[in-house]
């Protein structure tokens, strides 16, 4: 019985420690994580953005092209 007590106290300070050791890491995770998922959500967005653009634009129009007489001058 005295084993048992010995391990779960030492069970319990190891846990202690992994949870003092995470919870210093968990903010910069987090912050990194959210960072992460808002780029992915923006990318997404300009891609649907950009393919309703190229969808309403009519084929038939010609495309408008700068002006190249302007560069050699």
């Amino acid at each position: 019985m005295k084993e048992n007590k010995e391990i779960v106290l030492r069970i319990l300070t190891v846990r202690e420690n992994l949870a003092e050791e995470v919870l210093e890491f968990l903010p910069e995770m987090v912050l990194t994580q959210i960072k992460q998922s808002n780029g992915e959500h923006r990318r997404s967005l300009l891609e649907r953005l950009t393919q309703v653009d190229l969808a309403l634009t009519d084929p038939a129009q010609p495309k408008i092209e700068p002006d190249s007489s302007e560069d050699s001058e």
